[in-house]
């Protein structure tokens, strides 16, 4: 049930019941500051939104089915998301998960187009810190740097051996085409992407960093990054993603993490640039027995940017915490929107939340816990 109250708990029943039974635990949007009314979307405001959507799917269409055949992994993936794609229908002002945030900025004309080869961007290293970085620029992972022994990492044009059964297994397997029509049209466009491995038991001291970066530019363009990272058995490992541009750009990133048994995994994300950007993230998560993971967000908004951010807690005794902070101001637009899953006895999980919305911008907050039954002696706790 989705209550329409200020980050207070309901569950499902008309009266609450122990942790041991099967409940939802919600905090509907709280928007902050803005005008109350509903904005008009724009682009190609010379048709009509049902027009501008089959404009925009058919373009995806058109592009995702004029990559060469591929028989391996990414081609099956792809294939996937195109079918998904073409049988999903695009979020409208009565989807619930997109009440606050409307699709007009995404539709834009060419924001389906790729970027121009030979397109660089400017990132600069965070002052003090020592980093082992690698970059997906529009799309396409950079050449990759040496890493520090324990740290594969491969794009998905050059896997090999035991990568291959690792991609097979995982890629797509948290971020489905089935459930959401974006994720599907990463899927569908993908041309690239990175596997990021830690070896079990191995500590990485040197954090990772992870650039997904637009390039810098005028010309509309889309890209859509693909990322599956992986945390062996009893290995620690910090990542730092940095999403970089502030060009009239659409990215439409997907982020997968599986934490073995025993792993843990410090996740710190920088939006840190505003502008004409327009920002889709998905980001899915699951933890093996005893894992953890540690997610903080800083974002500024953008003209367009939407996190959603899915955590599977699917081990006994797994922890999670998330924290967020977020600033938008002017006419820029933050969109968080978060489902935990507590799937198995004693997981512990924490939330805590910060937006401040200046003008006439806008800044969401939307979650889900979901307690499962038999998911017995959960924590699971949110602060605002």
């Amino acid at each position: 049930m989705w209550c329409r109250i200020r980050f207070m708990c309901w569950p499902m029943a008309a009266s609450c019941v122990p942790a041991a039974a099967s409940w939802l635990w919600n905090w509907k949007p709280k928007v902050m500051a803005g005008s109350a009314t509903t904005r008009p979307e724009v682009g190609m405001t010379t048709l009509k939104r049902s027009e501008r959507i089959e404009v925009f799917a058919r373009t995806a269409r058109t592009r995702s089915e004029n990559f060469p055949a591929d028989t391996g992994v990414l081609g099956c993936l792809r294939a996937a998301g195109r079918a998904a794609f073409s049988a999903a229908e695009l979020p409208n002002p009565k989807t619930e998960a997109w009440k606050y945030s409307r699709i007009g900025p995404l539709l834009e004309q060419g924001l389906l187009d790729r970027a121009p080869a030979g397109a660089a961007a400017t990132a600069r290293p965070i002052p003090g810190l020592d980093v082992q970085s690698i970059a997906i620029l529009d799309g396409i992972p950079q050449p990759l740097p040496t890493f520090t022994p324990g740290v594969s990492v491969t794009s998905f044009a050059a896997l090999s051996g035991a990568e291959v059964a690792a991609v097979e297994t995982h890629l797509g397997r948290l971020a489905a085409v089935s459930e959401r029509p974006f994720v599907a049209l990463n899927a569908a466009l993908l041309e690239d992407g990175l596997l990021i491995q830690v070896a079990p038991g191995v500590d990485v001291a040197l954090p990772i960093e992870l650039l997904l970066a637009q390039s810098d530019g005028a010309a509309p363009r889309g890209v859509h990054p693909r990322v599956l990272v992986i945390v062996g058995q009893g290995a620690r490992a910090t990542l730092i993603e940095r999403h970089l541009g502030a060009a009239m750009a659409f990215t439409n990133s997907v982020v997968e993490v599986v934490l073995a048994d025993g792993a843990q995994l410090d996740h710190l994300r920088l939006a840190l640039d505003a502008g004409r950007g327009r920002w889709l993230s998905a980001l899915d998560v699951e933890l093996g027995r005893a894992a953890r993971y540690h997610l903080w967000q800083a974002q500024l908004g953008a003209a367009f940017r939407r996190n959603e951010i899915r955590i599977r807690l699917a081990g006994e005794g797994a922890e999670v915490t998330v924290g967020g902070a977020g600033l938008t101001r002017n006419n820029a637009h933050l969109d968080n929107q978060l489902c935990l899953e507590h799937r198995v006895p004693r997981g512990t999980s924490t939330q805590v939340f910060r937006n401040i919305a200046g003008e006439t911008s806008r800044g969401i907050l939307n979650g889900r816990i979901h307690i499962h039954r038999g998911a017995q002696k959960t924590d699971a706790q949110l602060h605002t």
